[in-house]
């Protein structure tokens, strides 16, 4: 059977008579009409993201791609590289990995996390729940701490991601560690038109009680410059913002508590945030005497200390 190029029925790109990059876009914005966000070539699999939510990530999906024999047999999934990478670690009882590339708003961040879940559910078994459900929920919570609002994407990572699954030589899952790197901490103290500082700067407003605030010595959001719309606008533009931010919140420090952070530990957490938004309220001003400068208001300077 002869398919025809730019039909979107042609699940492995790599079987191209002409492969350039015209016939490439042709087919993979033939698939995506068609509602096909995954394409193999080769070994590499292409993903589009759709903006929206598909049922292709449920139970019966990760019971479908769990110890694929024959790949043609089913349609590209982001889960048979899961798979793969999984039994490949198996077999060869070498260390795998996976890498996860694209512009910015692509679905780097959502990929990876349906990766890990994949390869969980594969190595795991109900005792392993637990420790499973706890190295997923590193990543929303590193998330809040690293991911912010661009112009392009809502939840954009801003910090590179390094996620190390260590397993038994049975290949049943026992840890996780994670590395970040190239952290982008200029956003802290600015960010451009249209864009925000990390998220749980937000979360921390729209969560903590009014008397929480005050402890914090924190007052209205508008009041610290790096949260501050660079046009003028409000930090929160609406209720339904400050509404996701107090559940974010609430979601945060139950995530937190999970992995075994103690009242303390969050709280530590929260003051530093608190210092952060203080300090960076600090302005300077020439003092012509000394040709130096000068702490025009030490009250942001006493209370981040």
């Amino acid at each position: 059977m002869v398919i025809k190029v730019g039909s979107g029925e042609i699940d492995d790109l790599s079987t191209l008579t002409v492969l350039d990059k015209e016939s490439l876009l042709r087919e993979l914005r033939a698939r995506y009409k068609k509602g096909i966000i995954y394409t193999y070539i080769g070994d590499v699999l292409i993903a589009i993201n759709p903006f929206k939510q598909l049922n292709i990530y449920e139970k019966q999906q990760h019971d479908l791609y769990k110890y694929v024999q024959y790949r043609n047999q089913l349609v590209p999934h982001l889960f048979w590289i899961a798979d793969q990478a999984y039994r490949k670690l198996c077999l060869s009882k070498t260390s795998q990995c996976i890498a996860v590339s694209g512009e910015s708003g692509a679905g780097k961040t959502e990929s990876t996390k349906l990766i890990v879940s994949h390869i969980i559910h594969c190595s795991g078994d109900a005792g392993d729940r637990e420790l499973q459900n706890r190295i997923i929920e590193t990543s929303p919570l590193l998330e809040a701490f690293g991911n912010a609002q661009t112009c392009m994407n809502q939840n954009s990572s801003r910090f590179g991601k390094y996620l190390q699954l260590n397993f038994t030589d049975t290949g049943r899952i026992i840890g996780a560690k994670v590395y970040e790197y190239l952290l982008e901490k200029s956003r802290v103290v600015q960010h451009g038109p249209g864009e925000r500082t990390f998220h749980f700067f937000y979360y921390l407003f729209a969560g903590l009680e009014k008397e929480t605030l005050e402890y914090f010595y924190l007052d209205d959001p508008e009041t610290y410059r790096i949260l501050k719309d660079p046009c003028g606008g409000k930090v929160f533009p609406d209720r339904s913002d400050v509404a996701y931010c107090r559940q974010m919140f609430n979601t945060q420090k139950e995530i937190m508590q999970r992995l075994g952070f103690t009242r303390e530990d969050i709280n530590m957490v929260f003051t530093i945030l608190s210092a952060i938004l203080h300090l960076t309220n600090i302005r300077f001003s020439h003092d012509e005497e000394t040709d130096g400068v000068y702490i025009e208001d030490e009250y942001p300077l006493e209370v981040g200390m």
